[in-house]
Parts: structure tokens; C-alpha cells; sequence
């Protein structure tokens, strides 16, 4: 059944009525998730960055709390001196 989540359907490909995904590609993105991981994993703690809430934290609460008006700002002019 879909579910209903800010206004967005969610559903599985067979209540759209779509075919079965490929087992091939599925494969495919299966593994260069697991190649992703192994990179990550890789790299010490202490170095790690945190990945934003946007790639699936469960504290993400409304997308209010994401404030996009500085990301494509210019960048400031030099100060005089």
C-alpha cells in the first residue's frame, strides 16, 4: 500500500504495476553501494566527516531546518584595508 509522507507517494514498483526490477542492475547498484562502504570504512574515525542529514539521518525533522539561501551565494568581496 503507499504510504503518504509531506504531501510525496511512496509505493513499490508492483503497485505502479512496473515490471520487476533487473536482478543484473540490481546487482549492479548492490555493488557499487558495497564499494562505497569499503572506501568509507577504510578512512580512521577520527577522520571521518558526518554525512548530512540529507543522505538518511533519522533526526532530519522538516525540510524547514534546511537553509539553502547561502549555498549558491558569490562570495563576499575582499575587505578593504
Amino acid at each position: 500500500m503507499a504510504e503518504y509522507y509531506k504531501g510525496r507517494k511512496f509505493s513499490s514498483r508492483e503497485e505502479e504495476g512496473l515490471p520487476p526490477r533487473d536482478p543484473e542492475r540490481a546487482a549492479k547498484i548492490a555493488a557499487g553501494w558495497a564499494e562505497f562502504n569499503a572506501r568509507r570504512e577504510a578512512v580512521p574515525p577520527e577522520k571521518r566527516i558526518h554525512l548530512s542529514s540529507r543522505f538518511g539521518d533519522e533526526d532530519w525533522n522538516d525540510d524547514a531546518d534546511w537553509d539553502d539561501s547561502t549555498r549558491y551565494a558569490p562570495p563576499a568581496p575582499p575587505a578593504d584595508e
